[in-house]
């Protein structure tokens, strides 16, 4: 709104680390509520509220937020963890030094692997042509909020598209494939990143389009959240989100690939696959048979 309306910009730095602590916050979630929930193990609730009482100010307690990394959730110091490779990945496995590491050793081989997908553009290298193409397809076409694709090409979002070259990633699916562990790996990646200080600054992203419109992006956990509007009179009559979720849950997205490719006798690889990409609302998986 203040782009379109060539207001004065609110506080990038407020928003940020308001932003980076929900994100960081998600993935703990992630990783210590839902994940044990879904295999019937003991939830980690402390766990997840100490993180979150540092995470909105990690830097200001890097001391306070790395000793709960490494104490509880990898077992070493985090600085170490984010340079594992494939050998020390596989020592990490077989120490399962935490119960979270403890269930990354027992999520290896467990889901199918997928053949490498296109990877939505981190957010921080978006052009200005790049946000013209995405507000124009936005502003014509109503469904592209619930089936987005860049330039034609559908692409996966997240923390998984964000971390997928990192050599701790590139370890796992040496090991394991490109599966549904390693985008769970890839939350737990930026966890010790952030504890490291080598998490990247949240992206946000404002662009003027046209006169009274315009669209903005903030990366989010799940990936790219995106706003436009137009605004004419001093009114909005015109507003469209396009939200993280979608770039995956898409048909034709990540998950209905790697539902396809679900054979187990239960639908556990499934609820695997839709809790690593998150839908961030209340779902269920149904198995029939065809």
């Amino acid at each position: 709104m203040h782009a379109a309306a060539a207001g004065d910009a609110p506080d990038q730095t407020a928003l940020a680390a308001a932003v980076r602590a929900e994100w960081l916050r998600e993935h703990a979630v992630n990783l210590l509520l839902a994940w044990p929930r879904m295999l019937r193990q003991p939830e980690e609730p402390a766990l997840v509220r100490a993180l979150i009482g540092v995470a909105a100010d990690a830097r200001a307690a890097p001391r306070a937020w790395t000793r709960l990394l490494e104490q509880d959730l990898l077992g070493m110091p985090p600085a170490d963890f984010v340079h594992l490779d494939a050998a020390g990945l596989e020592a990490w496995h077989r120490a399962s030094a935490t119960p979270l590491a403890a269930r990354f050793a027992a999520a290896r081989r467990a889901t199918p692997a997928l053949t490498p997908q296109p990877m939505l553009a981190q957010l921080s290298t978006w052009t200005q042509a790049d946000a013209h193409a995405l507000a124009a397809r936005m502003r014509s076409d109503a469904g592209f909020s619930q089936r987005p694709h860049w330039d034609g090409v559908v692409s996966e979002s997240g923390a998984g598209a964000r971390q997928f070259a990192h050599p701790l990633l590139a370890a796992w699916r040496g090991q394991s494939g490109n599966d549904a562990g390693m985008r769970m790996l890839a939350r737990l990646l930026e966890l010790a990143l952030a504890a490291a200080d080598k998490l990247p600054a949240v992206s946000m992203r404002a662009w003027k389009l046209h006169a009274g419109e315009a669209m903005a992006a903030v990366d989010k956990a799940r990936g790219p959240l995106l706003h436009w509007l137009r605004i004419r009179a001093g009114q909005v009559v015109a507003y469209r989100i396009l939200a993280p979720t979608e770039w995956n849950f898409r048909g034709g997205g990540v998950l209905e690939q790697a539902l396809s490719r679900c054979d187990g006798p239960d639908d556990a690889q499934a609820r695997a696959w839709v809790l690593a990409l998150d839908p961030c609302a209340e779902c269920r998986v149904e198995r029939s048979d065809a």
